[in-house]
């Protein structure tokens, strides 16, 4: 694991500053999100930390384009600093016997609080995230129908989008056989789960409308998972403006850049 950070200040507010570029991180033999690799902006850094003066940080554990980009991007936008670990990832998942020791589950993010506690599971600690963030506005009052609804589609991205996209991207994982099967199957499952979410979207800028959510930014990751954009660009118009929306809100668009490069999708660095 990496764990590499400098600090700087742009106008007043914290900002993410380049300290290794991805290159340097490839040539000592890291693996890092395919991607990635692609990547030739001096921005793209291998780890750094968000910060705020002295005060306390939280330290997230992450693989730039994974599933931690989303809860990245969630602090980012609350403006809580933070430091970024980086953890080895393969096709195999993570072979990493001090990671397991944060995670027995070796998956990411696992988010270190800054109490020293550990939250994992992305649905988890988003939803943490903003209900310690209330004034954020992140995700309503626990007990209100709106609230209820968040946890619905919350809930609906995490049990299809993910765990769709996860058969669709390491099918190997979930077959015996031919996994060529899986992934054939896990296209469809997902794009015709992103069909019912397109229907529920609303009009506005956002999901629920003219207010940024949690639920914005865990979709904003998903639709970066894809390479090609010809159709779920055709088919969730709304979903894919929701994404290019996040994506350019100033305290994102750094995590984005480290992520996913340039523009929407994998297929843009």
């Amino acid at each position: 694991m990496v764990s590499i950070y400098d600090v700087d200040q742009v106008h007043g507010h914290p900002a993410f500053t380049p300290v290794v570029i991805l290159r340097e991180l490839v040539a000592k033999g890291k693996t890092v999100a395919p991607q990635l690799i692609r990547l030739t902006s001096e921005t793209a850094t291998a780890a750094f930390r968000f910060t705020d003066g002295d005060k306390a940080f939280m330290k997230i554990y992450v693989n730039p384009g994974s599933g931690s980009a989303c809860v990245e991007a969630a602090m980012a936008e609350l403006a809580l600093p933070f430091e970024r670990i980086l953890v080895d990832y393969s096709e195999d998942g993570i072979v990493d016997p001090e990671f397991a020791k944060v995670n027995p589950r070796c998956q990411i993010p696992a988010l270190i609080l800054d109490d020293g506690e550990c939250l994992t599971e992305t649905l988890a600690i988003l939803m943490h995230l903003a209900d310690s963030h209330p004034q954020a506005g992140l995700a309503a009052t626990p007990g209100t129908f709106e609230r209820a609804k968040l946890n619905q589609w919350m809930s609906f991205v995490l049990s299809n989008i993910y765990e769709g996209e996860l058969r669709k991207n390491y099918p190997q994982r979930y077959a015996t056989g031919d996994p060529h099967y899986v992934e054939a199957a896990a296209e469809v499952f997902v794009i015709n789960n992103y069909k019912i979410l397109e229907g529920a979207c609303s009009n506005g800028p956002y999901f629920f409308g003219n207010d940024l959510s949690i639920l914005d930014i865990y979709l904003w990751m998903f639709i970066n998972w894809f390479e090609e954009f010809e159709e779920i660009t055709v088919v969730c118009p709304k979903i894919v403006r929701l994404a290019e929306t996040v994506m350019n809100r100033p305290r994102i668009a750094p995590v984005h850049l480290f992520n996913f490069g340039d523009g929407l999708g994998w297929g843009s660095a």
